[in-house]
């Protein structure tokens, strides 16, 4: 998981968004972390596609809220 999310994190520094987006979700079927939901959110909304960037924030906030209700 996480050399996948290096690797998504080097392609967004890179602006190679499809290579940064395949990456992170690659990561999120290992891990459903949040930071992972959080970048991946940043990049969808530097490439301009905002919908999707705002699901992923969402789900990454819903993760948070259920693990802080649990503790």
């Amino acid at each position: 998981m996480d050399a996948l999310y290096n690797a998504g994190v080097a392609a967004f520094a890179l602006k190679r968004y499809d290579e940064a987006i395949r990456r992170f979700r690659a990561a999120l079927e290992k891990s459903d972390e949040p930071k992972i939901r959080e970048t991946l959110a940043l990049v969808l909304a530097d490439a301009g596609r905002h919908d999707e960037s705002n699901r992923e924030f969402e789900a990454a906030q819903r993760y948070r809220a259920r693990a802080a209700g649990t503790r």
